[in-house]
Formats: structure tokens, sequence, C-alpha cells
């Protein structure tokens, strides 16, 4: 079954915000070219607010021809450290010291895991895989 624009977009934003998580560079890149941006907030916000949004959306008869069972079950794990790791950190530093600690390196590991998924056979044999990068 062919994806629509709005399916493959909305995967191709999924594996994006794994890929900024799991990227120190990335991050630290991101708040070079966004000054103004408070990136460990968005890290979270992205997640949990926008692309995951507590699974709802994984729900939904739109999307649940976008992902393979192993990529379900790892955003679904992925989420779950995110959610340790905001319920341990009761305020975020800037980017440039959140990267130096235990936390993001916990979350960051997390996301690398999960874009792991993505890349394995069964993804690819369900016929929506796309090439994901990665650059751990």
């Amino acid at each position: 079954m062919a994806l629509t624009e709005p399916q493959l977009k909305y995967r191709q934003d999924i594996i994006e915000t794994l890929q900024l998580i799991s990227s120190r560079d990335e991050q630290l890149d991101y708040q070079r070219r966004v000054p103004i941006a408070h990136v460990s907030a968005e890290l979270f916000c992205h997640w949990a607010d926008g692309v995951y949004n507590d699974g709802k959306y994984l729900k939904e008869e739109w999307c649940r021809p976008i992902f393979s069972t192993i990529e379900l079950q790892s955003m679904a794990e992925f989420d779950e450290v995110l959610n340790q790791v905001a319920d341990a950190s009761l305020t975020l530093p800037p980017i440039q010291q959140f990267v130096l600690t235990p936390e993001w390196a916990k979350l960051s590991e997390a996301a690398a895991t999960a874009l792991r998924a993505f890349q394995l056979p069964e993804a690819a044999s369900s016929n929506i895989h796309v090439n994901v990068p990665f650059s751990g």
C-alpha cells in the first residue's frame, strides 16, 4: 500500500526528531543557528507535544500503516525513557550544559536505539522504509 504525502511526512518527522535527539552535534548546531531557542526543552517538547504526542496519533486509523511493529515498539520504549529523564530533570540547563549530563546520555542513547529500529530488515519489508542515515 502506498502512503500518502502526509503519512510520509509524519514518518520523516519522527525519524528527524529521533536523529536530533540522538546527536550532540545537531543540538549544538541548532543552538548556534537559533540562539534564542532553549534547545534542551525543545527536544522534549517537540517529541512529546509534536510528533509523538503520547502515542495518540499512532492509534488513529490514518497512522496505522506508517510504521512496522518493531518501529512502534522502539518509539514506545524511547518515549518511556524520555518521560523518565523529564521527570528526573526539574529544570533543564542550556544545551551546552545538558549534553554533559548523564540524563542527556541516557536520552541520546535511547533515541539512537529507536533509530536503529528504522534500519532493520523488518522495517524494509513493510514497504514503508525510508533511508535513515545514522550518525551514532
